[in-house]
């Protein structure tokens, strides 16, 4: 091999640290192998020269820039990273690639922002890192001065080119940032947000913001293992932006106060025109948690200052109801989202629109064992104790709720208070324009949750008809549940217990609602369950988007910044897992696209000296799961329609991909006659179990 001769010491593989540094011993020529020492001393081993790697001086140096590496693969690179870990130094380019390595510690002013002078403007209490994260940043010349390696020299680097050109063209910026599960993706991000809040207010010479104030650290890293990409490139908009919602009329339901769209039970429950006149003192207004009467300024007055606290102010909310605990982290996000800032010709943050998408609906009525729901039903349970009317939304502790307790796990850790965690996401809440009315409604709807979580389902036989109907299984009757949802007790029944079907007879529209059984009756409550959730999650999402001054009116430039869930190898795998595995799986190839294929064509066309990098392409594997017509979720979906005229048959489906794929190099049979299947993913083989697949793709 290359360098062995000249070198005494070459890089060798190794089962615990993958590859380690070794002296040579002897070579075997014709046997083409190697007899080897390992540098901290042992006895010799042999290993095949193919194996082997060479080793150049400057693979011992502590280097900010892995690219200045000689002879760059994939130990040097591991050493490197290691030894700076070691050192604190947790951040790594390579070339323009930024790898940052969970410290598990706190690391002093690891996130402190500097001023133009070099100063610190605002230091950060939690600087837990992100666990391991690349970040592409286009050239490595975009890299910070003062910063070195960061996170935020990406922030900057999009900055900078987003700027106008000397031609007046703007490139519009994406930051990706993907990885593995309780990989730090949302930390990652709301350290990127940081920092162009930061740039942005340095903009503005009216403002002299309290930024330790301003940027209020929450979560404090929870992340514990994984993988995480961080890209930035000139993009457009990877998602078009939701529409903001028309402001809630009050004193109307709980369901269509906080969701103008129609709510109709996935049962076939009908609950449009169910807007009650609210009767009742849980239905009056009152004070909420924390400023009890303050106003709120109207949607749409906040000044460009205001859009940029309520940026950090949002991060509060979308993690109260959109992540949650797993047996992996502790903080994990169990939604994807696209954040698009808006920048003036000035480079002054203007406004911003959130696009949520994939909300994991299922760990809404089903949690695997030592995980949670969405964190806010536990700081409801804690917190909205002190409520003023905590008595009328008969709240308990969070054990006492099916829904929240079946993962045997209503508490994080020590560190973790729930209840202090209610009172800052209530006074986020406010300071993102919602009323004392809204916020009452939003309480009154995850109680009712909580609550239909509890109830059983009696039957009875009518006429050769098993008939159901929704009972209490505590001390609160489903009347009272009915009246939190703004609704009257049989209008809830309805909903739950009947499947409306229509039909059109000589030109006559028909209505006939079908009785459910108690199973079916079960799922039409779940199936209420995550639909109500769903719901209010995105018009949570949409009020966001007016407080951050989303409009009609458009900018001449955009950083946008996608949060995505992380890669999953769960125990247990199912429909969840392929989507969020599939949607990573095209990030890779985005990932490679810009980082391989493109630079190699730069190169091509400017005449440089290069050699053929190569890769693993997985077009293939995304073909095996998307395209039609015999993808994965495209066979999926075709048995969702037969769903429809029958019960499911997950069985069915699950012979319908062996039959399909059984010869494709990606897929597998599970080693036992289990009812899974098998995809080798880029980052792993995962085996998915089928059970459940139809119902959980004809809910999403």
């Amino acid at each position: 091999m290359e360098g062995l001769e000249e070198e005494k010491r070459i890089w060798v593989p190794d089962e615990a640290e993958i590859w380690k540094l070794a002296y040579v011993v002897q070579r075997q020529e014709g046997a083409g192998t190697v007899t080897v020492e390992p540098l901290e001393g042992g006895e010799p081993f042999t290993v095949k020269i193919a194996d082997t790697h060479g080793f150049d001086a400057s693979h011992t140096r502590d280097l900010d820039d892995a690219a200045d590496l000689n002879n760059l693969h994939e130990g040097p690179l591991l050493h490197l990273i290691i030894s700076r870990f070691k050192k604190d130094k947790i951040y790594t380019n390579v070339g323009g690639v930024l790898i940052s390595v969970n410290p598990y510690k706190f690391i002093p002013n690891l996130y402190t922002l500097k001023t133009s002078g070099g100063q610190a403007a605002a230091a950060t209490g939690a600087a837990v890192a992100s666990p391991t994260a690349v970040a592409s940043q286009g050239d490595a010349s975009d890299a910070v001065v003062g910063y070195g390696p960061h996170v935020y020299s990406v922030a900057e680097g999009a900055l900078e080119a987003m700027a106008p050109s000397v031609t007046g063209s703007i490139k519009n910026q994406s930051v990706v940032i993907s990885g593995e599960s309780g990989a730090g993706k949302t930390e990652a991000s709301k350290h990127v947000m940081r920092f162009l809040i930061n740039q942005s207010m340095k903009k503005d010479s009216h403002a002299a913001p309290n930024l330790t104030q301003l940027v209020r650290e929450v979560s404090g890293g929870n992340s514990d293992r994984g993988s995480l990409v961080i890209h930035r490139s000139s993009l457009g908009p990877l998602v078009p932006c939701s529409e903001t919602l028309t402001p809630p009329r009050p004193r109307t339901s709980r369901l269509t106060t906080l969701c103008p769209r129609v709510f109709l039970s996935a049962a076939g429950g009908d609950l449009r025109g169910s807007a009650v006149s609210a009767t009742s003192s849980a239905n009056k207004r009152r004070g909420s948690l924390i400023a009890a009467g303050a106003t709120v300024d109207p949607v749409g007055t906040s000044t460009s200052t205001d859009i940029e606290s309520k940026l950090m102010q949002s991060n509060v909310i979308l993690e109260a109801f959109g992540n949650a605990k797993t047996v992996r982290n502790d903080n994990s996000s169990r939604f994807g989202k696209y954040i698009k800032l808006q920048y003036n010709e000035q480079g002054r943050m203007m406004q911003a629109n959130t696009m949520h998408f994939l909300l994991e609906k299922s760990r809404l009525v089903s949690l695997a064992n030592k995980e949670r729901n969405y964190h806010v039903f536990y700081q409801l349970c804690k917190g909205g104790m002190e409520l003023p009317y905590a008595d009328e939304l008969y709240l308990q502790d969070p054990t006492k709720f099916r829904l929240i307790a079946q993962g045997k796990c209503v508490t994080i850790s020590d560190e973790v208070d729930d209840a202090a965690d209610f009172a800052l996401l209530d006074q986020s809440l406010q300071e993102c324009g919602l009323t004392v009315m809204e916020e009452d409604a939003i309480w009154e709807l995850l109680a009712a949750l909580l609550h239909l979580g509890n109830v059983g389902i009696e039957t009875t036989n009518i006429k050769g008809a098993e008939h159901s109907k929704v009972v209490s299984a505590s001390e609160v009757p489903v009347a009272l549940i009915a009246e939190l949802l703004g609704l009257e007790e049989d209008e809830l029944q309805k909903a739950c217990t009947y499947h409306e079907m229509h039909n059109t007879v000589h030109g006559a529209a028909t209505t006939i609602h079908v009785p459910l059984n108690k199973e079916q009756a079960t799922n039409s409550i779940e199936a209420l369950i995550k639909f109500i959730y769903s719901e209010l999650f995105s018009w949570l999402v949409a009020k966001i988007n007016q407080a951050h001054g989303s409009s009609r009116k458009t900018f001449p430039s955009f950083i946008g910044i996608l949060d995505i869930f992380g890669f999953e190898i769960m125990k247990h795998n199912s429909f969840e897992q392929i989507c969020i595995n599939f949607a990573n799986e095209v990030l890779q190839q985005q990932f490679n696209q810009h980082i391989f294929v493109l630079e190699q064509e730069i190169y091509a066309s400017e005449g440089l000296d290069w050699s053929q990098i190569s890769f693993r392409d997985n077009q293939a594997l995304i073909d095996l799961i998307g395209k039609k017509p015999k993808g994965l979720l495209i066979i999926c979906e075709e048995h969702v329609k037969l769903s429809f005229k029958r019960a499911p048959d997950n069985s069915a489906l699950l012979q319908t991909y062996h039959n399909t794929h059984s010869k494709n190099e990606f897929y597998a049979k599970p080693r036992f006659k289990d009812p899974a299947f098998v995809v080798k993913h880029f980052a792993g083989d995962v085996t998915y179990q089928v059970a459940g697949f139809i119902e959980k793709n004809r809910d999403s």
